[in-house]
């Protein structure tokens, strides 16, 4: 049976000499897997953040996806032609494809990730998007820390709470790092005033919080070219 969906591509491998696998987010079904026959020599180009219109074909409920053709949906052309873009593109589809294998899936999640790629694709100066994007999408999953009533002096990492003091082991304590938690959490626009310890810091938030966040190479490729 054939059928069309909307998916945003995660992830492409080769498959064969001509073909390609492809891992997508279908906004109907969640996390999928299909073959794109041909793939590697048509002319509309499948890539990563890509978000398109597949026509699938499933021979049978246990059979494997064949991707007949694709359609893209969105033109992303200020992504795929900078080299920046690309490098935060990769780190925030291996960030949804994890999210989605440990947490699942719905439709308001489908249009959070369409609008980030969206805004990703426009933006000019796309340094603090990995921080802001982060950030997000712990708030989405329900792990946003319980902000401060006054200033805060530190952030508990492991009880997700700022503190005006700093009473445990767990917290960072450095105060410009503390005000920027403050200031991605509340979504608040401005400038990030340490961003490689803000981005560590949230990395190892969304680690301690949300099952199966294990990104090591693509938050070391963000660090060392965005942050270093």
């Amino acid at each position: 049976m054939k059928k069309a969906v909307e998916v945003i591509v995660l992830d492409l491998k080769s498959y064969s000499e001509n073909s390609l696998w492809v891992c997508f987010f279908s906004k109907e079904n969640g996390l999928q897997n299909g073959i794109f026959k041909g793939g590697k020599k048509k002319k509309t180009k499948a890539l990563v953040l890509g978000i398109y219109e597949f026509i699938i074909y499933k021979p049978s409920e246990d059979g494997l996806q064949t991707i007949i053709s694709i359609d893209r949906l969105v033109p992303l052309e200020d992504i795929f032609f900078s080299p920046e873009k690309v490098l935060i593109a990769f780190f925030l589809a291996d960030s949804y494809k994890c999210i989605l294998v440990n947490s699942g899936s719905d439709a308001s999640f489908y249009s959070l990730v369409k609008n980030q790629i969206t805004t990703l694709n426009k933006v000019e100066r796309p340094g603090s998007i990995p921080i802001f994007f982060l950030a997000k999408l712990i708030d989405f999953l329900g792990y946003r820390p319980l902000m401060p009533k006054e200033e805060a002096q530190s952030f508990d990492i492991v009880n997700g709470v700022f503190n005006p003091t700093t009473p445990s082991l767990n917290t960072v304590i450095k105060i410009d790092v503390v005000k920027d938690m403050c200031f991605v959490f509340n979504n608040t626009e401005g400038k990030i005033m340490n961003p490689k310890e803000s981005f560590d810091v949230l990395v190892d938030y969304a680690k301690t919080h949300i099952s199966g966040f294990n990104l090591n190479k693509s938050i070391d490729v963000i660090r060392d070219v965005l942050y270093n």
